[in-house]
């Protein structure tokens, strides 16, 4: 697969423009940090043949997929039921799932609400993934064999939390892929992806990338654990631009 990880937000909200997605750029800032290759982030609405045609584009080309969003107990909350209809899975309850949320309804309403045991249903063969923040539990799917759908809630509050406490241990990919950032000052951005073209005509296989940020830009430079060129590639990069780099450039 081209990529570890594709990223879906589902939400009316967010397809109406009422709220800004802020998670799939936290997630995917977070599984670059941990090494991963991220690849397409899309949206989509609460719709099941929305829902539906995102999933079938992003298993294409990524080994695993992540989804944000939809896991509340109203009727347009249907991101559960939706996946575990693509991939032909019936819902069970999870008991530790639904004590947990009466526990938590009775204490602050003093009833349960009719439509709340829906927060308790997952997949079989799911793997749930704790909220400890919240009343939408999360889970995780294989779906073929060693690939992956992780689903979460939308709130960031809860979230980013939950996948910050996902234990990777086997990285989808063979080799990590790590990344070197620099601030560059006091150039343009076509001089500077000018500047390193004498690089790329060494290294053919090199890739930079570049994101104009306030005062400086942002240049980055990807490659994986264990390349027996990125050292002196790196030192070339930083002896090139040396005059445009301040002490603190180098992430």
């Amino acid at each position: 697969m081209k990529y570890d990880f594709g990223l879906l937000a589902i939400g009316d909200e967010i397809t109406d423009g009422d709220i800004v997605n802020t998670n799939t750029a936290a997630f995917a800032s977070f599984l670059t940090k941990e090494g991963f290759k991220i690849g397409n982030h899309i949206c989509c609405e609460d719709d099941k043949n929305s829902i539906f045609k995102a999933i079938e584009f992003l298993i294409k080309d990524h080994s695993n997929l992540m989804t944000i969003g939809g896991l509340g107990p109203t009727e347009d909350d249907i991101t559960t039921e939706s996946i575990a209809e693509f991939f032909k899975k019936s819902l069970f309850t999870d008991e530790k799932t639904w004590s947990a949320l009466r526990k938590r309804m009775i204490e602050k309403y003093n009833k349960i609400p009719r439509n709340n045991n829906k927060q308790a249903m997952f997949p079989d063969g799911a793997t749930i993934i704790r909220n400890e923040n919240g009343t939408a539990n999360g889970f995780r799917l294989e779906f073929t064999s060693n690939r992956f759908i992780y689903v979460f809630p939308g709130p960031p509050k809860e979230c980013i939390p939950m996948l910050e406490k996902l234990n990777f241990n086997k990285k989808p990919s063979s080799k990590q892929i790590i990344r070197q950032t620099w601030k560059v000052y006091n150039i343009g951005e076509s001089f500077l992806a000018e500047k390193l073209d004498i690089i790329k005509d060494e290294y053919s296989f090199v890739t930079f990338k570049y994101r104009i940020a306030e005062g400086f830009i942002e240049l980055k430079y990807f490659y994986p654990q264990g390349c027996p060129h990125s050292k002196d590639i790196i030192n070339k990069v930083e002896k090139l631009l040396e005059t445009h780099l301040s002490l603190d450039s180098k992430e």
